[in-house]
Parts: C-alpha cells; structure tokens; sequence
C-alpha cells in the first residue's frame, strides 16, 4: 500500500474524488478522517496532516502504523527561496532538511545521536527519474529539483529564508523550497523504515508580498497536475518490476 499525504483537505480532493474508495474512517472522534481505496491500479490510504511539522509527525506515524505502506508521497504546495523557481512550478525534494533543530545544542551529546536523527533526508533517486520522465512523456509541466527545508513558521521574507538556508549542515545549493510539515513526515519514515517521495507545486515566492493574495488558489490549481503525475507513476509500477527498484 502507498501513503499520500496532503496538507489540507484541498490537496487530497483530487485523488479523493477520482479513486475507487473502499473505507473512510476517523483519526479522532469524526475530526479527522482518512481514506482507503484504489487510484492508478494501486492500493491507497491518504489523509492529510496541517501546517505543522508536530502533527504531520503525529499523523503519518498513525497512517505508518494502521496501513503499513512501502512508500509514503506528500502532496500539496510549498515556498520557493530560489529565483529559478517560481509560483505554478513542480518541485520535487531530493533531500529534506528539519530546520527547527539545532544539532549543535549540546557539546558532549550531539542532538541528533539522542535521536537517531540526520542532518538531512534523503529520497529515493528511482522514483525521482520516474517522474520527471513520466512528466516529459504527458503534460510536460516545468518540474523541478531540489533540497527543501522544513520550519514550523510560514517564511515570508527573503532574508529570513536566506539566514534559515545558510545554518543547515552540509547545504548544497540549489533550487530550494520551504514548507511546514514535511520534517515530521522524514522523520516517521526514517524511523519506520519506510521510503518517502514529495511532489508539489510553488504557491508563494518567498519575498514577494503580491502573491499572498493568490497563494492558496494557487496552490489548489495545481492539485490536478499533481494527481496526474502520482497516477502515471502508479500505472508505470503496475507495469513494472517494481520489486527491483
């Protein structure tokens, strides 16, 4: 089975209302639902997780451990902090940085040996060519990719981005993207041993205060696209000997 996770109940509404829906049922006491079912020949569950890397951590580990998936994809919008990505962009993150986290807090005990933690998270290379070469085969949307950073507030200032990219550890430059979830999500994967991917599309320029007006519209646009290229990937692993990758 795959994961998708979205953001909001806007990222899923896409895939929600084209899959081939088995169960639907609640996270907590009817407030928070999840669905169950079939979408590009492959078995599903999805939910999505808030603006927040807490509860996307608290929400993935419930899906993680309820449905058990090989792979976990996150869906929705993110921030662009890189002049070669723009608002309407797909990015896809090679590597996922948790900005929050201070790995230099304690001298005798690095934070992220407490924790088992990284620096940084990697994604599946595979999966990556997959979908750039689907995407340049169907729609050919401007897809791009790139390391994201994943902070617990929403990044409007450009030198504030600028400030959070220069203290990561070993940061490569690039095209890069922010958002506020995804840190919760690497996290569970990493600790379930479970392979992650993220697709999603720029609302927001960081530092361009216009676009605020837009940005969730933006954002909402862009979900068809996105459910397009997770079914392409789909059918082409149904085709596949996905066991090899």
């Amino acid at each position: 089975m795959i994961l998708l996770l979205g953001t909001t109940p806007d990222d899923i509404l896409y895939i929600k209302n084209r899959m081939i829906m088995k169960e639907k049922g609640a996270v907590n006491k009817d407030e928070h639902f999840y669905y169950v079912g079939e979408y590009g020949g492959k078995e599903i569950c999805m939910t999505y997780t808030g603006h927040s890397n807490l509860m996307s951590a608290v929400l993935a580990s419930y899906m993680i451990r309820k449905f058990q998936p090989y792979l976990v994809i996150s869906i929705g919008s993110c921030q662009s902090a890189s002049e070669s990505l723009n608002q309407g962009d797909l990015f896809i993150a090679e590597r996922v940085y948790i900005a929050d986290l201070d790995y230099n807090n304690y001298t005798s005990l690095p934070l992220r040996d407490t924790l088992h933690m990284q620096a940084y998270y990697v994604t599946e290379e595979m999966y990556i060519k997959h979908f750039e070469r689907l995407n340049s085969e169907t729609g050919n949307y401007k897809l791009v990719r790139g390391p994201l950073i994943s902070v617990n507030n929403f990044v409007k200032e450009k030198e504030e981005a600028e400030k959070i990219i220069a203290r990561q550890e070993n940061y490569i430059e690039g095209a890069t993207a922010f958002d506020t979830e995804m840190g919760g999500i690497v996290a569970c994967c990493k600790f379930y041993q479970v392979s992650w991917l993220y697709l999603r599309s720029i609302n927001y320029e960081i530092g361009k205060e216009e676009q605020l007006i837009s940005f969730v519209r933006k954002g909402v646009e862009a979900q068809p696209r996105i459910g397009e290229l997770v079914e392409q990937l789909f059918i082409f692993l149904n085709t596949s000997l996905e066991d090899s990758i």
